[in-house]
């Protein structure tokens, strides 16, 4: 008879143990799915930010630099955040020259400064 039991008790400690390294796999999986899930969404973010913020730059750069227009100080100040923000997100050389020749455009009016 303590035969029959220690034989049970033994069937037992290993289908409790099988289901319990069974339960802790999937909980493992299910967070390394969910952190890719968040990974793959934080690069689109990212992504379509820096594409914004280098629109932005180009916007800027047609209206003041290509047209050759006066560009207000308020304007430079913004390119410059706007540049900051694009070349922490790991933006390009081309939002780089885009931002340096909106600096480089000439502030007219003292009124605009």
């Amino acid at each position: 008879m303590d035969n029959l039991i220690g034989t049970a008790a033994n069937y037992l400690v290993t289908a409790v143990l099988a289901a319990l390294v069974g339960w802790l796999g999937s909980q493992m999986r299910r967070e390394r799915d969910e952190r890719d899930k968040r990974k793959t969404h934080d690069d689109a973010m990212e992504m379509g930010m820096r594409a914004l913020l280098r629109q932005q730059l180009i916007d800027y750069h047609r209206e003041y630099v290509v047209s050759g227009g006066p560009c207000p100080v308020r304007i430079k100040e913004q390119a410059t955040s706007v540049y900051q923000a694009y070349h922490s997100l790991g933006g390009n050389g081309t939002g780089t020259q885009l931002w340096e020749e909106i600096m480089r455009a000439h502030v007219d009016a003292p009124d605009d400064i």
